[in-house]
């Protein structure tokens, strides 16, 4: 029998001046999994300059980034909050 699968939270950052947040947080199997969330968002718009794997709320903004996410333990983007549980 194989091992489960795990869900990682990952803070992707983009570079600045594109026409989409320039980071987004989001939960997936992999990273590659991520990519294809954003992708499906519209918010994968040119190659990440930074990724951030296994992040916690203790690690984000706690006055911009933490008043405004989704619940991080769900598949999906959790910031900003399009589809996961919101």
């Amino acid at each position: 029998m194989g091992t489960a699968a795990q869900l990682h939270s990952y803070w992707i950052t983009f570079a600045e001046g594109l026409q989409t947040p320039s980071s987004v947080g989001v939960t997936a199997w992999s990273l590659e999994d991520a990519c294809h969330l954003l992708n499906a968002y519209g918010y994968y718009p040119a190659e990440p300059i930074g990724v951030r794997e296994d992040v916690t709320v203790g690690d984000l903004d706690q006055k911009l980034v933490v008043p405004n996410i989704g619940p991080m333990a769900a598949r999906g983007i959790w910031y900003p909050a399009v589809n996961a549980g919101v």
